[in-house]
C-alpha cells in the first residue's frame, strides 16, 4: 500500500487543527503520516502542538517557518525538503471524512496509477476551487521546477486555481467524490490571509488573462 503524507500549513488555530488531526486519525487509509508546517515564526503555538502529540502515538512531524511564508510556499518547502508516494495537500480548518483519504487513493490508481495527476477533493459546503485541496503523487509534484508545485510568488491565494488550470489542461485533473468539511472561520488566520488578497489578485488575473501556466509559458 502505498505511504500518503498530509501536509497542513497553520497558524494559531489550535482548536481548530485539533479537529482536523482528530479526523484524519480516524480515517480507514492505514498507511497514513501527517506533515504540520507552522508558519510565520509561531514558535510558541509550534511548541504547544508538539507537546500535545508528544504523548501520542500518531505520526505527526513538525516544522518551523522561521518568517512568513504564506500557505503555497509553506507546501512547496515540504514537497521541496521530502520525497513521498504521495501528498495530500489540506489546510488547518478541514474534517475529513473515514474514506477521504482511500477514496482519494482509488481515483489516483484508477486514472493516474504512476501518480502523475491530480485528484481534487470536493468540499461538502459552497462553491469551491475543484483543485483547493488535493492528492498528487511524486511524478506529478516532480514536473515543477524544484518541486515547487504551487506558483511561489502567491502568498496565500490563487496558487490552487492556477494549478487547476493547469492540471486541466494537460488532462491530469479528476474531482473525486471524496469529501472534506471546510469550516472557513473569518478568525484572525483568515484576517491576515486576507491582506495579501489585492497582492495574489494582481498576479492572478494577468496570468490567467495571458494564458500563463505554470510550469509552462512563464
Amino acid at each position: 500500500m502505498d505511504h500518503v503524507t498530509i501536509c497542513i500549513p497553520t497558524i494559531d488555530r489550535f482548536d481548530l487543527i485539533r479537529k482536523t488531526i482528530e479526523s484524519i486519525c480516524g480515517n480507514n487509509y492505514l498507511r497514513c503520516s501527517m506533515m504540520i508546517i507552522v508558519d510565520d515564526n509561531r514558535r510558541q503555538y509550534f511548541e504547544k502542538l508538539a507537546r500535545y502529540y508528544q504523548s501520542t502515538n500518531l505520526p505527526i512531524e513538525f516544522l518551523l517557518n522561521k518568517k512568513r511564508l504564506g500557505w503555497p510556499r509553506s507546501l512547496n518547502r515540504i514537497f521541496a525538503e521530502t520525497d513521498h508516494d504521495y501528498y495530500l495537500y489540506a489546510s488547518d480548518d478541514l474534517i475529513f471524512q473515514p474514506d477521504t483519504v482511500i477514496k482519494a487513493m482509488v481515483d489516483m490508481r484508477r486514472l493516474f496509477p504512476d501518480g502523475d495527476g491530480v485528484i481534487g477533493l470536493t468540499q461538502q459546503l459552497g462553491k469551491f476551487c475543484p483543485a483547493a485541496f488535493g492528492l498528487v503523487g511524486r511524478k506529478w509534484v516532480n514536473r515543477f521546477p524544484k518541486r515547487q508545485m504551487m506558483y511561489p510568488k502567491y502568498i496565500h491565494f490563487c496558487s490552487d486555481s492556477e494549478l487547476w488550470r493547469y492540471s486541466r489542461k494537460i488532462k491530469r485533473f479528476h474531482l473525486s467524490k471524496a469529501a472534506v468539511h471546510h469550516n472557513r472561520p473569518f478568525d484572525n488566520c483568515k484576517k491576515l490571509a486576507q491582506t495579501t488578497l489585492a497582492s495574489d489578485r494582481r498576479i492572478w488575473f494577468p496570468r490567467r488573462d495571458a494564458g500563463k501556466f505554470w510550469p509552462k509559458f512563464n
